[in-house]
């Protein structure tokens, strides 16, 4: 085999609270711990060559060994992560939109975007729907007329479209007989920060709030981890500056 590529393998053994990074003839320990999918490595426990023994680590060492691991184990069953990969700093999903983290732990950061831009998709979705439902009820009533059969088709698609995101729990408290209040999530589309709160993998909380020249309601929701899938389970209402939460039944 060519040595060049002898050098460039990489070989990861472990256990639920340190993995063996096998690289360029040497090994290096880092310390962690085992989550959900994978596995978070601390970074400040990365000093020293295992083998050769008490050999310091340089910052090149350390950004090379943290690079071929990532690249080996994305995609995998047992994805390897470092803390403080990603920053706990602001983070822009699209031009106007801040994801914040806020109380969260540097572990928890990998979940932020995926969660949050999820639910971001779906509200969108949700609002696009509303509006265009909206219009055609202006429509109907310009008209005189209303379409009973077509509103019920309306709040069966409805459903249908937030089934997925939601836990048995909160869909069972859903109104039956019509689409209740739903929420208005126009500012998404405009100006908001998203604060995201995670302190266990069991449960996720994110926050929206308008900027203060969009008017509307700021919302709460609490996700809960159904075999690796974040739910939502709970939702509030709530106006900026107050946090008096306000139990919402309906998306």
């Amino acid at each position: 085999m060519d040595s060049n590529k002898m050098k460039s393998m990489v070989k990861i053994t472990g256990t639920n609270t340190y993995i063996d990074v096998e690289i360029d003839g040497k090994t290096v320990r880092i310390a962690g711990e085992m989550i959900m999918g994978g596995f978070v490595c601390y970074k400040h426990s990365m000093t020293h060559w295992l083998i050769p023994e008490n050999e310091p680590l340089t910052e090149d060492d350390k950004k090379h060994i943290i690079d071929k691991v990532t690249q080996k184990t994305a995609g995998s069953h047992m994805v390897i992560t470092f803390d403080g990969e990603n920053p706990a700093k602001p983070e822009s999903k699209k031009e106007g939109l801040s994801i914040v983290p806020k109380d969260t732990s540097e572990k928890y950061l990998r979940f932020m975007s995926p969660i949050v831009n999820g639910l971001v998709d779906l509200l969108k979705k949700l609002n696009e729907m509303i509006e265009a439902q909206n219009d055609k009820e202006a429509e109907a009533e310009q008209n005189n007329r209303f379409d009973r059969d077509a509103f019920d088709r309306f709040l069966e698609h409805y459903r249908d479209v937030i089934t997925p995101y939601c836990t048995t729990a909160f869909r069972n408290k859903w109104y039956r007989d019509s689409v209740g209040k739903p929420g208005d999530y126009y500012y998404l589309n405009k100006t908001a920060t998203v604060y995201f709160t995670m302190k266990s993998e069991s449960k996720a909380v994110v926050f929206l709030e308008p900027a203060p020249e969009c008017y509307g309601e700021c919302y709460k929701f609490e996700l809960k981890n159904e075999s690796g899938k974040y739910l939502i389970d709970k939702m509030f209402y709530y106006f900026a500056g107050d946090h008096v939460y306000h139990k919402m039944h309906w998306l």
